[in-house]
């Protein structure tokens, strides 16, 4: 029925001789780009207006949108201001779109004031390089709620400016040391040195673009005389693009008068290493010298411990089973007896005073 009434319609305008516009009575369309700029992948939106002074509504139009389809990809519309979806009607054919719009709601008033009437959407192909993807438009059938024809507008075409984002680093500082070659966003690779005693580095990044975000792989260097390589990613929020900065680090070897005082520390420990063992050795050599004059001299008393130092630890050795002479056995007799007299004294004692109260038991 809608589609019935929209041909009737246009059919009527077609028959009637275009109404001319007097005074300040205008009426035109704006067609214009809501973003800047779009990157390759994501949408872009086109929207159509109308302003004006007029004594009538606008009512319907017809317009006729074409654009590069091998850059852009039509993805509907939407109803924009005090116009619905259901006002509008579109078909599709490669690079153009048809659309009419049919309001059988008084119409859209031309007071002055900027009306909005619907946005259509685009996606622009990831293959897309930079530029400006130029969209015309072309209006006619325009009438107005009294069945009244108005003159074709002219209307000026639209561009969607494709940008690829740049998720390139603004800056790169080190925080010490000097970057080789200088720092410029389309040069990936560098080199600097850094002395021996730096074992860490840390790098200012920034980015070109707010939404990215930067990682630096590490802070910490190889040791002295090697190479380290550290990256800094930039990334898009998405993660679908990055670029990686490479920065090689050699740390300076150690100085030959740092490795003069290690070795002269080294020398020493070891001379005092070697004085301590020929103490050592000189101490047992006095102690068997000791040993061997005691046994000249035919000393009665037998050896019961040996001490002997050693890394500053003394360890005790009891004497072997072999080496114990009579003097040992005497010894250890004369200690059971004591054994036995400690324990056999309290007994005869107890017996003794038995003895003497049985003896005064008798007497009585």
């Amino acid at each position: 029925m809608k589609k019935c009434l929209t041909f009737i319609l246009l059919l009527v305008f077609s028959l009637l001789s275009p109404a001319a516009v007097k005074g300040e009575d205008t009426v035109w369309f704006l067609w214009e780009n809501r973003e800047e700029e779009t990157a390759p992948g994501e949408k872009a939106s086109l929207l159509l207006s109308l302003e004006g002074d007029y004594t009538e509504n606008i009512s319907t139009f017809r317009a006729r949108i074409t654009f590069d389809s091998s850059c852009l990809e039509f993805r509907g519309l939407q109803a924009e201001g005090e116009t619905e979806d259901s006002e509008y009607s579109f078909s599709e054919k490669e690079g153009s779109v048809i659309l009419i719009f049919l309001s059988d709601q008084g119409g859209i008033s031309v007071d002055g004031t900027k009306k909005e009437l619907c946005s259509l959407n685009f996606l622009v192909r990831d293959t897309t390089e930079d530029g400006q993807i130029p969209v015309r438009i072309e209006i006619d059938g325009v009438g107005t709620d009294q069945l009244q024809e108005l003159p074709p507008p002219e209307i000026t075409g639209a561009q969607i400016g494709v940008v690829t984002p740049d998720y390139s680093l603004q800056a790169l500082q080190p925080d010490t040391g000097t970057l080789q070659p200088d720092f410029r966003p389309d040069i990936l690779n560098y080199t600097m040195e850094v002395p021996y005693s730096i074992d860490r580095i840390t790098f200012y990044a920034k980015a070109m673009r707010e939404d990215a975000t930067v990682k630096v792989s590490r802070k910490t260097l190889e040791k002295a005389g090697e190479t380290t390589a550290i990256k800094i990613t930039v990334r898009s929020p998405d993660g679908t693009t990055q670029k990686t900065y490479e920065v090689m680090v050699y740390r300076q070897e150690r100085p030959d008068s740092l490795a003069s005082v290690s070795g002269g520390k080294t020398s020493s420990a070891a001379y005092k290493k070697g004085s301590s063992s020929s103490s050592k050795s000189a101490g047992n050599q006095k102690g068997e010298s000791k040993e061997t004059s005691s046994r000249e001299k035919g000393s009665s008393t037998s050896q019961e411990e040996i001490d002997s130092q050693e890394e500053g630890q003394i360890h005790t050795h009891m004497i072997a089973k072999e080496d114990r002479t009579g003097a040992f056995w005497l010894t250890m007799g004369l200690c059971v007896a004591v054994a036995a007299a400690v324990l056999l004294i309290p007994y005869v004692i107890r017996k003794k005073k038995d003895t003497k109260k049985e003896d005064k038991e008798e007497t009585k």
